[in-house]
């Protein structure tokens, strides 16, 4: 593929009566231009990108008689919410009519809560799995023991007006589930139109010590960068 970058022109030396300055990493920039020049060449036979991901689910926890809650995300971005199939993540629908196929190299979490209850604390815990649980499956117990994976967090919140906060954040990647493998193998990829066949998971969940939850619940604002591959660049047509 012939492209061109341009990049900006730096001097080649300091100027007088002033220190040379650290060159900034130019690849990192994301303003830079990219050129296509060979005819008919309308895109990269593969593009990797981090599209951003929001959870329109606001407000979290159960009724009744239950101390927990719990609910995840999958590597996935045709449709990452496993229950409420809220369709692909902004940005993805437009690259899908420029590729065949995705990959979910990598995704980021960034997880804050607000304790609306004032009946009791909660523990938040999350945590990357291969395992899906189903949403409300996990006892309390459960839940503080699967945070103990790799990589796993959690926090403590309080009491509504209280030390009510927190913020738990995450990194985890296809290489720590399927090895160097899956960057190559297939099976964790999908066509733009669908899943892939295999998938790894994000695991959200809270817990109280005593009592049950209230109607209240939490208010929970989840962002997930994906950071995704696009290859099986699709032919031009009349």
């Amino acid at each position: 593929m012939s492209q061109i970058i341009l990049t900006p022109n730096r001097r080649r030396g300091p100027r007088k009566g002033t220190h040379r300055k650290k060159a900034r990493n130019v690849s990192s920039r994301s303003d830079r231009l990219v050129i296509l020049t060979e005819p008919g060449r309308y895109c990269p036979d593969r593009l990797i990108v981090p599209l951003m991901f929001t959870d329109i689910t606001l407000t979290r926890g159960v009724t009744g008689s239950s101390n927990a809650s719990n609910w995840s995300l999958r590597s996935s971005a045709y449709d990452p919410d496993p229950v409420l199939g809220t369709g692909a993540i902004p940005g993805f629908t437009e690259l899908a009519n420029l590729y065949g196929a995705y990959r979910v190299r990598q995704m980021k979490v960034d997880w804050e809560v607000v304790n609306r209850g004032d009946f009791n604390g909660k523990v938040l815990c999350l945590w990357p799995s291969l395992a899906f649980n189903a949403a409300n499956s996990l006892a309390g117990n459960d839940i503080l023991e699967y945070s103990s994976n790799p990589r796993g967090v959690s926090a403590v919140v309080d009491l509504s007006g209280g030390m009510s906060r927190a913020r738990l954040t995450l990194v985890t990647s296809l290489l720590d589930f399927a090895g160097p493998n899956g960057f190559t193998d297939l099976t964790w990829s999908g066509t733009t139109s669908g899943n892939p066949a295999a998938m790894w998971y994000l695991n959200f969940a809270t817990t109280i010590p005593t009592g049950f939850f209230q109607a209240t619940g939490i208010t929970s604002r989840v962002r997930v960068t994906y950071v995704t591959e696009f290859f099986e660049r699709r032919s031009l047509e009349s």
